[in-house]
């Protein structure tokens, strides 16, 4: 037997007893496990295979648990308002709010949240987390926002836009571990706007030590500007004494594979973006091996 599996129970368990069959002095078996085995039945039923999904991020939070809190609130309903209470819901009262504290959270701390859209998930992840109760808000442990590709070039901002509150919140909160993928950094948009957008998210983020020596000693070279005018990039701009947080990292669109030698290929095709890479990168190799860096390590 894998011994990672806990096995031991409450001694006064009546092992010859059918579980299903509820005692009659009202006591709930399952609450004779041990507590080590009621923790590894509560992880397997609240854990998703995949990513818990997002759009409806409110409802999941609560999972199995809500619908415990709801019982505990029809119970109480059923007896209150004049009618006659009943035993056996008094009975089952305690049993709900014994779930109730003991799988509080559980679903937030077990599962990682996924943010998935393609013009809004940063505006959409600040919205659960203003309708996420602080309490609540605490057992959050692992949250990934993904852009999916743009229509149209002004669409992919979602998350950009919101990069000042999203790093307010990595800050407060440093026991979640959130990963930001963003659309516009892929391999099949146009090399100088994926160059440019991920040397403004630098600069943005404060990350001057990884931005080209020109953005460390004049925030804006001439090269730049024209970069992230055809990207639309204005809101991407220096803040003194912005540091990112250890808890963010952003990478490129999710599922792409990094291909050094198409993307060589692409930046001397380029003239603005092999001119940076030779002003800035100690020449185009030097600009994929950060381009590297960027699709394995992030931002």
């Amino acid at each position: 037997m894998d011994p990672s599996i806990p096995t031991a129970m409450d001694p006064s368990f009546p092992t010859a007893m059918d579980p299903s069959i509820p005692a009659t002095d009202g006591t709930c078996f399952f609450f004779r496990l041990s507590g080590e085995l009621r923790k590894f039945i509560y992880t397997f039923s609240l854990t998703h295979d995949a990513a818990a999904d997002d759009n409806n991020s409110t409802d999941n939070q609560g999972g199995a648990v809500e619908a415990i809190c709801d019982q505990e609130q029809q119970l109480s309903f059923q007896t209150h308002h004049g009618r006659t209470p009943i035993p056996a819901y008094n009975n089952l009262r305690p049993v709900c709010r014994q779930l109730r504290a003991e799988t509080n959270g559980l679903f937030l701390s077990l599962n990682t949240l996924r943010f998935r859209e393609s013009t809004t998930v940063g505006q959409t992840f600040l919205d659960f987390l203003s309708a996420c109760p602080p309490t609540q808000r605490q057992h959050l442990r692992r949250i990934t926002l993904t852009e999916f590709l743009y229509r149209n070039r002004n669409d992919s901002h979602s998350i950009a836009a919101n990069l000042d509150a999203i790093t307010t919140f990595c800050s407060a909160h440093p026991t979640v571990a959130l990963t930001m993928h963003i659309a516009r950094i892929n391999l099949k948009a146009p090399v100088e706007h994926c160059v440019a957008f991920a040397m403004g998210i630098q600069l943005a983020m404060g990350n001057l030590a990884r931005a080209p020596k020109s953005l460390r000693d004049s925030e804006l070279t001439l090269m730049l500007y024209l970069l992230m005018r055809q990207t639309h990039g204005s809101w991407a701009r220096y803040v003194r004494g912005r540091v990112q947080p250890r808890n963010l990292m952003l990478l490129p669109r999710e599922g792409d594979v990094f291909n050094g030698r198409v993307l060589r290929r692409r930046i001397v095709e380029s003239v603005p973006v092999r001119m940076l890479a030779e002003r800035e990168f100690e020449g185009v190799d030097g600009l994929v091996e950060e381009w590297g860096k960027w699709y394995t390590l992030g931002i």
